[in-house]
């Protein structure tokens, strides 16, 4: 987005106009365009994206992007056919030229890479190293839509597929492509490095994918990518993704130690690296897949069932405190006790119910209207879960108010022991929420 930001500040003009002008027009790619529908008779091709749902394919409606021009190109196999031939013959289509020979090779070369046998990225353009054969490409998908551009400059040879619907056929085509014309090569084994228990644990935990948001109720989507590392049998590592939480099947990784922080996949001849920080492992690289990717190691208190703990001791605090306080009410008005402290006591309780059910509202009600949402979050966020939020602000000072009882009761001997102990624990969960809300960006409207 900033970068066609960029491209209309310097040129003067609109990026779809200067897109048509400079890079369209030159490679006859007459049937590509950024405008969002495709106009005429584009939109009559457009073909129709598809969904999994319910054990079948369905039809999914045309979906508008509010992040153009990072996304919301439509185009052709063969429109990115001369596309990627510009680029193999070093910027230049039959007559057109887009590009400096020296541009395209400094978009091409690696510009950063964790480690020298982990693949890294261009501009525009990420690695992608398997059977020790470089590739350079770009991947794009969204609801309905899945595509991908694969680029071997060495070897002339440029890959497009296009797919209506979000398969990831791409990576397993890309693979079958690459082991039928370029085999790996049958080097010598690599000799394995040996590490005791206690260096191996070192490495062990849970990782998150480093591209997740982190300032906005976005966040609460990172745990899908949450992939866990553990230690295995034989002196090596195991990668496992979440089955409840990870989309797709991934089946597990074994790592074998060939450098301190590196290790080669038992199956391939992919490798894995890690990154330290303050003497702790921090990082893992390129994990999963092929083609680079970061995940950080999240601390305890970060992994999901930590957090799911947190919400589920929230919930059940909270549910007692909307159980008490209505049958604590009802008890005392039958009995006809309204004395002073009776009246403190029914004031107390009636915090501590409203707080606990507001808070038990927000915890149902923002993940259930956040699911029937769904995709249509791109265009905004709802009123809905607008007036959710507002929830979390009255309750947080709410809390100050069951602290200040707190501290009443226990000082004046108020009720029984357990009683007071049954207060105290709907206060202490009441100020737990505050800081678990605002871990995930849920304090406030931060969206």
């Amino acid at each position: 987005m900033r970068l066609g930001y960029l491209v209309e500040k310097i040129s003067g003009a609109s990026f779809i106009e200067y897109i048509n002008k400079n890079i369209f027009q030159p490679l006859n790619m007459r049937r590509s365009t950024f405008l969002q529908p495709p106009p005429a008779p584009l939109t009559n091709d457009l073909a129709v994206g598809y969904q999994y749902q319910n054990g079948k394919y369905q039809a999914v409606p045309y979906l508008y992007l509010n992040i153009a021009p990072a996304a919301a190109m439509s185009t052709t196999a063969t429109d990115m056919a001369n596309f990627m031939i510009a680029h193999l013959l070093q910027g230049r289509y039959e007559n057109s030229r887009i590009l400096e020979p020296d541009t395209v090779r400094l978009m091409h070369q690696t510009h950063f890479s964790e480690h020298p046998k982990l693949p890294g990225t261009g501009y525009s353009f990420r690695e992608r190293l398997e059977n020790n054969i470089r590739m350079i490409g770009h991947l794009g998908s969204l609801r309905g839509y899945s595509s991908s551009l694969s680029l071997m400059p060495n070897r002339n040879i440029g890959i497009f597929i296009a797919t209506n619907s979000y398969s990831g056929i791409h990576g397993t085509f890309l693979t079958k492509f690459l082991d039928r014309y370029f085999p790996a090569p049958n080097n010598e084994p690599i000799k394995p490095l040996s590490l005791n228990n206690s260096q191996l644990e070192r490495f062990t935990g849970t990782y998150r994918d480093m591209e997740y948001p982190r300032h906005t109720l976005a966040k609460l989507t990172s745990p899908f990518k949450h992939i866990i590392i553990n230690k295995g049998n034989n002196g090596d590592l195991v990668i496992n993704t979440p089955s409840l939480l990870f989309p797709g099947s991934v089946p597990k990784i074994q790592l074998i130690p060939v450098e301190p922080m590196l290790f080669k996949r038992a199956d391939s001849d992919a490798f894995t690296s890690f990154g330290e920080e303050n003497g702790r492992i921090a990082f893992a690289f390129n994990p999963l897949w092929p083609k680079i990717g970061a995940y950080e190691r999240v601390y305890w208190y970060e992994t999901v069932w930590v957090q799911l703990g947190i919400a589920a001791f929230c919930a059940i605090v909270f549910l007692s405190a909307c159980i008490v306080w209505p049958i604590g009410y009802i008890f005392n008005f039958i009995r006809g006790q309204a004395s002073l402290n009776r009246q403190k006591n029914t004031f107390a309780w009636v915090i501590a119910g409203v707080l606990g059910t507001l808070n038990l509202v927000f915890l149902i009600g923002l993940p259930l209207s956040l699911w029937l949402t769904g995709w249509k979050l791109a265009y905004g966020v709802p009123t809905i879960v607008l007036a959710l939020l507002c929830l979390p602000l009255i309750t947080s000072i709410l809390s100050l108010v069951l602290l200040v009882f707190t501290i009443l009761v226990w000082k004046n001997n108020y009720w029984s022991w357990m009683t007071r102990t049954h207060y105290s624990l709907i206060t202490l969960a009441a100020l737990i929420f505050i800081p678990f809300l605002a871990y995930w960006n849920l304090l406030g409207f931060q969206i």
